[in-house]
């Protein structure tokens, strides 16, 4: 089983993320700065290590450098929000067309 990053969107939907495509995310970001292109490299050597190390890198890369552009191709909703219809019947903005 492959290890990924669940979050509970506003509309209490709850979506899980490969940490594979943040690691890549990450990974392609300092192949270019720092291993001359190499993203292999760049992976083995930087970011995997640091993900080991730090699980909450993994967080802290996925809040401050990408957005939900980035992972929605790869992202599979796990939990669909469950509204109260019947309140939403009641208290719900209606209007006649």
């Amino acid at each position: 089983m492959k290890k990924t990053l669940t979050v509970i969107m506003p509309d209490r939907s709850q979506w899980s993320v490969p940490i594979e495509i943040i690691a890549r995310h990450r990974a392609s970001y300092f192949a270019k700065r720092l291993f001359g292109g190499d993203v292999e490299r760049s992976l083995n050597e930087d970011t995997l290590p640091l993900f080991q190390k730090n699980p909450m890198a993994i967080e802290q890369w996925s809040e401050e450098m990408m957005d939900w552009d980035d992972v929605k191709g790869h992202a599979l909703q796990v939990v669909a929000p469950n509204p109260n219809y019947y309140e939403g019947w009641q208290k719900g903005i209606k209007s006649l067309n």
